[in-house]
């Protein structure tokens, strides 16, 4: 009855703007209203007036942002957090309530469920579950009250962060990135849709490809082995990067006298206040030893320890592409992280030989990959920069259903 009246209350103001506005458009979810200076406005639904005071008298005007994607179990964590969990939970919602994009992905998410949580759909997530039960007990018992989870915030990274708890947490656009890449790396896909998986992860880290890859797949009927593939190797290599922020967790890099404050608008730059968090101070040896650590912690799976290290390298590798292109775009290199190559060879000098890929096949990835990166660079940046920068979305273009899918309109 309630879900009848809402309807017949939305098709009512829809009747009363298309009187004054007969270029409406429907959306997917809503409907379009052009506005006089070319722009539009997304209408998505209505909201009871009622319920949404009763949040804000509570909890202040900022709850505004958050009563659609979040239950009421949620709000009182977000804006009363107690735990650690908590914590993680207020910045996993505040990165989804400054970003347009990814606000409707979680839309998405959430559906017409009755009974959606943001806290529940976040703690089906066990990212950390297959790295943590190869740590000693000892260090089980250590980090047992630091949560590991993904956020959906804009800057394609992973942090340890410390406020009045310990949490970490791993960007989603970070796991696009290396999925593109391992779908680049490892499947037997055509080279011209090689070329464009490769664009896509690195747009992504630039911020140039749109964050809405559940709204607007980039391939429609990419073979299901392939896919597979990608993902395993992107859960290897994201164990990997949990392990590096456990390990300056568990070697102090995160005590009184070593973290620093960064703005949430570092990390996301719809952001609008100046609110900080504290992470861990940066530097070349802390980095090293973090690396190093990830897989030196691992106990008594030998199988694993391996797969680990070549995952871990994997990574450096797809960093050391993307410092290429950085460096195309005039960026310098980080003065507290050390460049990706030298990541790669000191953690190879480190680990046991027995463990991953040999130094030779080392260098041999290292230099192939490099090279395509710098004929891409020449061949394709360098004559095509406009359309590599436009924002929006890049398909796989063997495997993408035509025409494409029109935004907000088909999805």
């Amino acid at each position: 009855m309630v879900d009848l009246e809402k309807e017949l209350a939305e098709q009512k103001i829809i009747e009363a703007i298309m009187k004054h506005n007969p270029n409406v458009k429907k959306a997917k979810k809503g409907y379009l209203i052009p506005l006089e200076n070319g722009d539009f406005f997304h209408f998505l639904g209505i909201t009871s007036t009622s319920d949404e005071q009763t949040y804000i008298d509570k909890y202040g005007e900022e709850v505004r942002w958050y009563t659609h994607f979040c239950a009421a179990s949620d709000l009182e964590k977000i804006f009363r957090p107690k735990t650690a969990n908590d914590e993680i939970l207020a910045f996993q919602a505040k990165s989804i309530s400054w970003h347009p994009r990814i606000n409707r992905v979680f839309q998405k998410r959430k559906g017409n469920s009755q009974n959606w949580s943001l806290d529940k759909y976040y703690k089906r997530i066990l990212i950390n579950e297959r790295y943590l039960s190869v740590l000693s007990k000892g260090n089980q018992k250590k980090v047992e009250n630091v949560p590991v989870n993904m956020a959906y915030f804009e800057s394609v990274n992973a942090y340890c962060m410390k406020e009045k708890n310990t949490f970490i947490v791993v960007s989603e656009p970070l796991e696009q990135f290396l999925f593109f890449m391992n779908l680049f790396i490892y499947t037997d896909i055509p080279a011209v849709d090689k070329s464009s998986a490769f664009m896509i992860a690195m747009r992504t880290m630039l911020g140039f490809e749109s964050f809405d890859f559940d709204l607007d797949p980039r391939f429609d009927f990419l073979n299901h082995e392939y896919i597979e593939l990608a993902k395993y190797k992107t859960k290897s290599q994201i164990d990997f990067i949990i392990g590096h922020e456990y390990s300056h967790y568990l070697l102090g890099h995160l005590n009184s006298k070593t973290n620093t404050s960064i703005k949430m608008s570092m990390i996301n730059k719809y952001v609008k206040n100046d609110n900080k968090v504290n992470t861990f101070y940066y530097s070349k040896k802390n980095e090293y030893d973090a690396d190093w650590y990830a897989i030196k912690n691992i106990t008594g799976d030998n199988n694993y320890k391996g797969e680990l290290t070549n995952a871990a390298f994997d990574f450096f590798i797809y960093q050391s592409a993307f410092e290429k292109i950085k460096n195309f775009y005039g960026s310098t290199q980080s003065y507290t992280h050390p460049d990706a190559k030298s990541r790669l060879l000191q953690l190879r000098k480190k680990i046991n030989n027995k463990f991953g890929f040999s130094l030779d096949e080392l260098e041999n990835y290292l230099n192939n990959v490099n090279e395509y990166t710098d004929s891409f660079i020449t061949n394709y940046l360098v004559t095509n920069i406009e359309q590599f920068e436009i924002k929006g979305s890049f398909y796989l273009p063997s495997y993408i259903n035509l025409p494409l899918r029109r935004d907000r309109i088909d999805f």
